[in-house]
């Protein structure tokens, strides 16, 4: 019997064990207090540009560099969920945790360790960028009435978005998603443009428009 109680209390011993150091290596959302909370503003490739303060030069901003053992939630509804890095879109209000050295730059570059969203840049109402990656994120080089021509930084990255009443038009005010108008819409001025409908496929491009970010 004695053996056999023993043999018990290790077996259970071994199990608490095993238990704790499983909780331990559990992904999860970390104790500490996030490097930042923020707006993604940019996606750029593997990185996320959060800023605190949206359209202004100043609060804290920073490049999170995203790769295979980044952890993102989703803490938008009662249960916090798993996500991923697809899930970091602009527009996007999240907690970032950091992973590995911060390079003191403005704004500054890291690894990210861990996301979590917990909601959508808004004013007023609910505005919201679509989930999608826009279709071009440059500089409008020409206005023709109610189209604009958006140039992205990449060689033949260019479309013609025709601006409807359907169209969203936003901008950052005070770090908020407010409404923009077509006035906003000058040569210039550095856009996210998303697309509705069909493509054209000219050079430029031509289609028309879901929502704008004038940044």
């Amino acid at each position: 019997m004695k053996r056999t109680g023993l043999i018990a209390v290790a077996l259970l011993l071994a199990g608490s064990l095993i238990a704790a150091v499983f909780m331990a290596l559990r992904p999860g959302i970390p104790d500490e207090a996030p490097m930042m909370t923020g707006t993604i503003t940019k996606v750029d490739g593997q990185r996320v540009l959060v800023e605190e303060l949206p359209g202004e030069q100043r609060g804290n901003k920073c490049w999170f560099r995203l790769d295979q053992k980044t952890q993102v939630f989703d803490a938008q509804t009662a249960k916090t969920q798993k996500a991923s890095n697809a899930d970091l879109t602009a527009g996007k209000v999240v907690k970032a945790w950091a992973s590995g050295p911060v390079l003191e730059s403005y704004p500054c570059q890291t690894g990210a360790g861990t996301m979590v969203i917990t909601g959508v840049g808004q004013t007023g109402g609910r505005l919201a960028l679509p989930d999608e990656q826009p279709l071009v994120t440059g500089s409008i080089t020409q206005v023709d009435g109610n189209r604009v021509l958006v140039e992205g930084s990449s060689k033949g990255q260019a479309c013609w978005f025709t601006v409807t009443e359907g169209a969203l038009l936003m901008k950052w005010v005070n770090g908020q998603l407010s409404q923009a108008s077509n006035a906003d819409l000058t040569v210039g001025k550095r856009v996210q443009a998303w697309h509705e409908g069909a493509i054209m496929k000219s050079l430029p491009c031509q289609t028309g428009t879901k929502a704008i970010l004038v940044e």
